[in-house]
C-alpha cells in the first residue's frame, strides 16, 4: 500500500479514535458530576435519618421543604407542620422514639435535573421490626437539597410463604 493509501485509511481511524476518546471523556465527566451529586443527596439523606432517629425538630425544620408531604404506610398524609409536631411528641416519649428507630439499605439515587429520587428499603421499629420500601424526592433549592416528598410502604410477605416451619419427613417411602 502506498503512503497516500495508508494516510487515506488512517484519517478515518484517527477521527473515529478521537471521537471515541471525546465521548468517553464526556461520559466520565458526567459520571463524576453525577457521583458528586449523589454524594450530596446521600449526605442529606443521612442527615434526615439522624434527625428522625434523634427526633430532632430543628434539624428536620432545615431539611424539609415548606410544601413537604409524607405518605405513610397506613395511607395517612402529613405535611411539614404535622411531621414536626409528631417528631416533637416522639422526642418526649421514649416508646414512640423506639418505634421510629430505623436503618436503611438498598439505596438507589436517580437524577432529573434539580430533582433526585432516592429509593430504598428500611427496617423500622424497636423490638418488632417492620420492613418497608420508601421513596424520597429531594429538590435542589439554591445549593441545598430539601426533602419534598416521602412515601413508604410495608413490605408484604412473599405469597405462599408458610407462617410456621414446615416439617419434612425423612423416612424413605416404600
Amino acid at each position: 500500500m502506498s503512503p497516500n493509501g495508508i494516510l487515506r485509511f488512517m484519517k478515518p481511524v484517527i477521527a473515529l479514535s478521537a471521537l471515541v476518546f471525546l465521548v468517553t471523556g464526556i461520559a466520565q465527566a458526567t459520571d463524576e458530576k453525577t457521583l458528586g451529586l449523589e454524594k450530596q443527596v446521600l449526605a442529606v439523606e443521612h442527615s434526615w435519618l439522624d434527625a428522625v432517629k434523634k427526633a430532632d425538630v430543628n434539624a428536620l425544620q432545615g431539611i424539609l421543604r415548606d410544601d413537604y408531604i409524607n405518605l405513610d404506610p397506613t395511607g395517612q398524609i402529613q405535611n411539614k407542620v404535622d411531621t414536626l409536631k409528631l417528631t416533637d411528641e416522639m422526642s418526649s416519649n421514649p416508646k414512640k422514639a423506639e418505634a421510629a428507630a430505623l436503618s436503611i439499605t438498598a439505596v438507589r439515587v436517580r437524577f432529573y435535573g434539580d430533582v433526585a429520587v432516592l429509593t430504598g428499603a428500611a427496617s423500622v421499629g424497636g423490638s418488632k421490626m417492620t420492613g418497608i420500601r420508601f421513596a424520597h424526592i429531594w429538590v435542589k433549592s439554591g445549593d441545598q437539597w430539601l426533602l419534598s416528598t416521602s412515601q413508604s410502604t410495608k413490605i408484604a410477605p412473599l405469597p405462599n410463604t408458610p407462617h410456621a416451619p414446615v416439617k419434612i419427613d425423612r423416612t424413605p417411602s416404600r
